[in-house]
């Protein structure tokens, strides 16, 4: 099958260097930070009539911030824009395709959640499309900023994640709807012994230094009104790297250590993995809303779409998925959102969705480039 999806159709690349040019002298007499500033006063215009969330409750949210955290590979996907070379593992580090990719997705969901510099790129798009008294497609956006990435993939202090990218600060100048944050706990196997059992004593420590950055931020966004999206995962040592377990005690227990994090829990949402047949049990882990996560980019979106199908059934009251949108084989990634989109807001069925993800496949593929002034 032909890849439908073009990144220089929908983002010529000349595009990406007037955004460099944007970042480095500005434009009609701004700097970027004052375009980025400006832009998002115009969402923040526009949204004043429109619910921060949507009244069914329900969000449809594009994950874009795995390359900010040193991972490269979208998993099983091929992406064509990037040479043989770096398709394993670097093909997001190629800033071109990874923005067309989420501007795609994001426009067709009901927002994005990304680290600063790409909350700054697609608002500095935004203004190289805007025409006056025209909403662009970021006003319209719920907008999630991510507020760590430090917690390198493989790096050794990987589970002690820092606050760097947006603060609390950042996210209320300008008019951002929430803040993200990963917290990743282990515990101590009772069996673990010799380099084993420091490696699980220092993941340990640094899962609780984490839980404190954590819990900090919480309060502060709570302090301005912002919500806070905690995404708690459980980790296990494989013996090469820390990976996150889907069992469904493991899990539930984190999400009720993660919903008492911070002075306040009114605006605490989860960002969870899907733990197969009993999601439900861990949906019903604490009453603060949660988004269900994707996981890698298996080549093929039906599986995605069935895990996220069964995830709304069971409760969950929306999705944060990445690698499986953004690159997701022969597909469109607006058409995998808008299926999402369709699933969490419309009730659309499975075979509902997978209608959407080719009908609408290709359509619409100017709505940047149509804009650009």
């Amino acid at each position: 099958m032909v890849e439908a999806f073009g990144v220089e159709e929908f983002l010529p690349l000349g595009v990406v260097g007037k955004l460099r040019r944007l970042r480095a002298i500005g434009s009609g007499g701004m700097s970027a930070e004052e375009i980025v500033k400006k832009e998002a006063d115009h969402r923040f215009i526009y949204r004043r009539s429109n619910p921060a969330v949507p009244t069914d409750g329900r969000l449809v949210i594009v994950a874009a911030d795995h390359p900010a955290r040193a991972i490269g590979s979208p998993g099983e996907s091929v992406a064509p824009e990037v040479g043989e070379n770096y398709q394993k593992d670097a093909a997001m580090f190629y800033a071109p395709g990874y923005l067309a990719r989420v501007v795609r997705a994001a426009s067709y969901a009901d927002g994005v959640m990304a680290p600063s510099y790409l909350i700054e790129d697609m608002f500095l798009l935004s203004h190289l499309s805007r025409h006056e008294g025209e909403p662009t497609f970021m006003d319209k956006m719920f907008l999630i900023g991510c507020m760590q990435r430090l917690g390198l993939q493989g790096a050794a202090h990987e589970l002690d994640d820092m606050m760097s990218s947006f603060t609390t600060e950042r996210l209320e100048e300008l008019r951002m709807d929430g803040g993200k944050v990963m917290w990743r706990y282990t515990e101590i196997p009772g069996d673990a012994t010799g380099e084993l059992k420091e490696k699980y004593i220092q993941g340990n420590r640094d899962a609780q230094l984490t839980a404190k950055y954590i819990a900090d931020v919480v309060t502060a966004n709570h302090g301005e009104g912002i919500r806070t999206f905690v995404e708690p995962l459980y980790m296990t040592w494989d013996g090469n790297k820390w990976a996150s377990s889907k069992n469904p005690r493991d899990q539930a227990k984190v999400n009720v250590v993660a919903s008492a994090l911070g002075s306040s829990s009114t605006g605490t949402w989860l960002k969870i993995p899907y733990c197969g047949d009993d999601m439900a049990f861990v949906v019903n882990s604490s009453t603060c809303p949660k988004l269900v996560l994707g996981g890698a980019s298996k080549g093929d979106v039906k599986p995605l779409l069935e895990d996220a199908h069964k995830s709304l059934e069971y409760g969950a009251e929306g999705l944060l998925q990445g690698r499986g949108v953004l690159y997701c084989g022969p597909n469109d990634p607006g058409a995998v959102a808008l299926a999402m989109y369709q699933m969490a807001h419309g009730g659309a069925s499975l075979d509902d969705a997978l209608r959407i993800v080719d009908d609408y496949r290709g359509t619409g593929m100017d709505m940047i480039t149509s804009r650009l002034k």
